[in-house]
């Protein structure tokens, strides 16, 4: 069984009792007794600071139409954007909003709203150079479905094992839940040989989200190793992981269906449904690598890649 101080560390509500018990038999005065200070400080800073500056943006854009676009305009759109994804790291995956309440609700909606805020209005053409690398076609859009999703799911779990007085059993699993994917889906995408293959990949990547969410998100057996802290289950109340494992198989299952020409093909690379050059199955051009051609002068140009 892990120690005390182990599940002090993650456990407010359980570190609190220990106290409480012990300050009957050693007398101890540390009951209520907040953990992770730091990060229930960021949470109140980062929602004081956003709101002040959403405040002031709202009120230039009403009575000062055209100052949006000005330098400091930009960096505010900036801030927001990145001090919400910080906030995120920080207090979903930390403390205190780690299972889905009001506050973990919020802080999702606020990075989403700064991230479509930056799409937006663009500030320093960020939101110009990031849309010449976002996949226009289903089957590279859930590709990145499935790499975010085992970006946060890795990100959770790594999260409980630090925070795990032994890291194995079930914990670990978890973390190499979401590693595994993500070298795959790169290592995909970086040999070119491979990408003909990629119905094969989304066939293995939904086979395998599947057995994560019945191993991850389903209570287990609660009478294991003591070293297996989470052998009852590493995400079984609605919280980061719990929520990536489920699109994580959701994306991998509708990358499999296009891939495998289940869908249809319309749907990508804006196709008619009676075009003939699309057949089910096919590997959109965002997979392909360009070719090199020969212009009319001679020189050599590469060949545009129509997404």
């Amino acid at each position: 069984m892990p120690s005390i101080t182990a599940r002090c560390h993650t456990n407010t509500h359980y570190c609190a009792l220990f106290h409480r018990r012990t300050d009957h038999t050693v007398g101890l005065i540390t009951v209520g007794v907040p953990l992770h200070q730091d990060e229930y400080g960021w949470a109140v800073s980062i929602g004081a600071i956003s709101l002040l500056l959403s405040l002031c943006l709202a009120a230039i854009v009403k009575f000062a139409p055209g100052m949006e676009t000005g330098l400091p305009c930009q960096c505010v759109v900036v801030f927001l954007f990145v001090g919400w994804f910080c906030g995120m790291a920080v207090c979903t995956m930390q403390a205190p909003f780690v299972v889905a309440q009001n506050g973990w609700y919020a802080t999702w909606l606020c990075l989403i709203a700064s991230g479509a805020l930056l799409f937006e209005t663009n500030p320093f053409n960020l939101a110009t150079t990031a849309t010449a690398f976002y996949p226009t076609d289903d089957t590279t859009k859930y590709i990145a479905g499935v790499f975010f999703a085992s970006f946060i799911e890795m990100w959770h779990a790594a999260v409980k094992c630090d925070n795990d007085a032994y890291c194995e059993g079930m914990v670990a699993y978890a973390v190499a839940a979401g590693v595994v994917p993500m070298i795959l889906i790169i290592m995909f995408m970086a040999v070119v040989v491979l990408r003909p293959m990629i119905q094969f990949l989304a066939l293995f990547l939904a086979l395998w989200w599947v057995c994560v969410v019945l191993a991850l998100t389903m209570p287990g057996d609660a009478d294991c190793d003591a070293k297996n802290t989470y052998c009852n289950g590493v995400f079984i109340v609605t919280e980061n992981g719990f929520v990536a494992c489920w699109a994580g198989m959701l994306f991998s299952c509708l990358l499999a269906a296009t891939t495998s020409g289940l869908t249809t093909p319309a749907a990508e690379e804006g196709a008619s449904p009676g075009d003939p050059g699309k057949e089910p199955g096919d590997v959109p051009a965002y997979l392909h690598e360009p070719t090199m051609g020969v212009g009319a002068e001679g020189s050599a140009v590469k060949d545009e890649v129509h997404v």
